[in-house]
């Protein structure tokens, strides 16, 4: 492969392929092989390390091309923590206990948001980025385009409203989720001729909220949620028919995935935080094909 090179995900005679797997002897990478075995015989993990840095392998990832404003960046603050950055489930299997009661809802391909009452002042943010407050609250009365998409979430009045309760009592709120629509993701806009916004995850005081307490505050202040597809015991197999479901949003086109956590927060010693998206395979070549990214921002 040269220097430079893309792998993507296509279809092969039906079959969906991801990559290819070969030995290390055959590839002529002795000196991979050694420092393998070497990590082998020291008693390190083997299988599922990450070796892309011998090869000198990265993520590629377009610059998104939004056609909304995003606004102006602003100094970030420690305490608004960026969301969990969640593997792969084919990563992950194994995390996941037989019989553990888990949450599985639909991963909407849109703009990571954070939004947040820190100490009494209202945060917004970009997946990685702080973004500063717009000059006139009433440019939500209008058209959302025309101002910072980041802040769009605050013109659901529960959303402010639930910041404004909980930092009341503590002093870091924030409330995860996800901008889509028009503009966000090329084509898909959801059915969206302009943005909306469903949450997912809630923080206080650093500590990210079971699903049973988070779903109950998005009820009782009227907040859009990612679509729930199942809470029940891990099953592998019936999860598995989600994955490549009609999404519950739209029938303009097809799903990304799910995301699976356990309905009771958990960390592993390994991954961190146990949570995975696992993606759908026609999503993929769709992505390899249109090439579309997710948003690093």
């Amino acid at each position: 492969m040269r220097k430079g090179s893309i792998v993507k995900a296509i279809r092969l005679r039906g079959q969906y392929s991801y990559g290819m797997a070969f030995p290390l002897t055959d590839a002529g990478l002795e000196n991979l092989k050694s420092n393998v075995e070497k990590m082998a015989a020291s008693g390190e993990p083997v299988e599922g390390s990450d070796i892309s840095f011998y090869f000198g392998a990265r993520r590629y990832v377009v610059p998104p091309n939004f056609t909304v404003g995003q606004g102006q960046q602003a100094s970030e603050h420690p305490s608004l923590h960026r969301y969990t950055d969640i593997d792969r489930y084919e990563k992950m299997s194994h995390v996941f206990q037989a019989g553990e009661q888990v949450y599985v809802t639909e991963k909407i391909h849109g703009a990571n948001s954070r939004v947040a009452m820190i100490d009494g002042e209202l945060m917004v943010g970009s997946r990685k980025t702080q973004r500063k407050a717009p000059d006139n609250d009433q440019v939500f009365e209008g058209d959302p385009y025309k101002d910072n998409m980041y802040w769009f979430p605050l013109s659901i009045p529960g959303v402010k409203l639930l910041l404004e309760d909980l930092g009341k009592s503590y002093i870091q709120v924030i409330l995860f989720g996800e901008i889509f629509g028009k503009g966000i993701q090329g084509s898909f806009d959801y059915g969206q001729s302009n943005l909306a916004y469903a949450a997912f995850d809630l923080m206080l005081n650093g500590v990210y909220q079971n699903p049973a307490t988070l779903h109950g505050l998005l009820e009782r202040y009227q907040i859009p949620y990612a679509p729930i597809d199942y809470t029940g015991e891990f099953d592998e197999g019936y999860i598995r028919t989600y994955v490549a479901a009609p999404s519950r949003l739209t029938e303009r086109h097809i799903r990304e995935g799910v995301v699976i956590r356990p309905l009771n927060e958990r960390r592993d010693a390994r991954h961190g935080r146990v949570v995975a998206k696992w993606l759908n395979p026609a999503y993929l070549v769709k992505k390899s094909e249109d090439k579309i990214e997710d948003n690093q921002e």
